[in-house]
């Protein structure tokens, strides 16, 4: 077997894969990891001899493993068959990820942190290059599991308001994980724009400028896609909101938080797609601290058992035993 890569990337993929096959034989979850950590070792010795740059054979790596966490998920479900039983109290597993999410939504947006203006950029990437590399690997750890946590949480909320609204508790649940996919996506560009500053700030004068244009682009690149992710976040919210305000599920007075948060995601919309004016962001802020108020009561309540059980048929259990698909 091909020795693992070494850096933050591929221990993250490798760590993913861990998680995702814990409660395995030893045999088959041995065999799956030897296979992840083959795979990565034929994506860098493929990529390094095309010439490719270390940064960007990162954010493939990063990228790919993104793009199969679902199927990483099916391929544990299949491989356990009908033997997989899954017995947890619902309400209280979406009322946890809830509150999961308030952390989440803070660290990501916490990423667009820099100003990415022409003018004074060059300050700009020096302050990013005086963050040591342990806090930057810390910091894009967390922003990685924030991207997972949001897929997760997504398909464990998804199973619980299901049974009530089985369409509306999809499209809110996909709203979420398309925002957890977008978390990865700015982690990778944040590492990246955090190894071009530090390039930056050891090159020679005739490759600055290069590197500078670079790193600029890649934290326009992140910045872009903070608005796109709070707007998902907010129809993910709304579209809980809905749900669990129309059964009960949380306290009535959250509707007004609701209510608030549909009102402002024209806003984000037009602060997304067209560049907007400081009205349309600080609506934007309104409407994400509204997101984040709701996030907290809902959650808090949901995991604390306080909401009362809706009378449906179907629906007076708070856990479920499953079997795979």
């Amino acid at each position: 077997m091909q020795p693992a890569p070494s850096g933050l990337v591929a221990a993250l993929v490798q760590l993913w894969a861990r998680i995702y096959t814990v409660g395995l034989p030893h045999g088959a979850r041995q065999r799956r990891l030897d296979q992840i950590t083959s795979d990565l070792w034929e994506h860098y010795e493929d990529r390094r001899l095309d010439g490719i740059s270390p940064a960007l054979i990162n954010v493939e790596a990063l990228e790919r493993a993104a793009r199969g966490v679902f199927a990483d998920l099916l391929w544990r479900f299949q491989l356990e068959g009908p033997q997989m039983q899954l017995n947890f109290p619902l309400q209280r597993g979406g009322g946890f990820c809830l509150l999961i999410l308030v952390g989440a939504i803070m660290l990501n947006i916490s990423a667009d942190g820099y100003d990415a203006a022409a003018p004074g950029f060059d300050g700009e990437l020096r302050r990013l290059a005086e963050i040591t590399d342990w806090q930057v690997q810390v910091y894009t750890v967390l922003q990685v599991l924030a991207g997972i946590g949001m897929i997760g949480g997504a398909c464990l909320v998804y199973v619980y308001l299901s049974n009530y609204a089985r369409v509306q508790a999809l499209l809110a649940s996909v709203a979420l994980a398309g925002a957890g996919l977008l978390a990865l996506v700015t982690s990778a560009f944040y590492m990246v724009t955090a190894e071009l500053a530090d390039e930056y700030v050891l090159a020679a004068p005739e490759r600055a400028e290069s590197v500078l244009v670079t790193a600029r682009g890649s934290m326009l690149m992140m910045s872009a896609l903070i608005g796109p992710t709070i707007l998902l976040l907010a129809i993910a919210v709304l579209g809980f909101a809905a749900i669990t305000g129309r059964h009960h599920l949380v306290p009535r007075w959250l509707g007004f938080v609701a209510g608030g948060v549909s009102l402002v995601i024209p806003a984000l919309v037009i602060a997304v797609a067209a560049g907007a004016d400081t009205t349309s962001w600080i609506l934007s802020i309104i409407g994400l601290l509204l997101m984040l108020m709701w996030l907290v009561v809902a959650g808090g309540w949901l995991l604390l058992g306080g909401s009362r059980v809706d009378a449906s048929p179907g629906l007076q259990t708070p856990g479920i035993a499953s079997s795979s698909v």
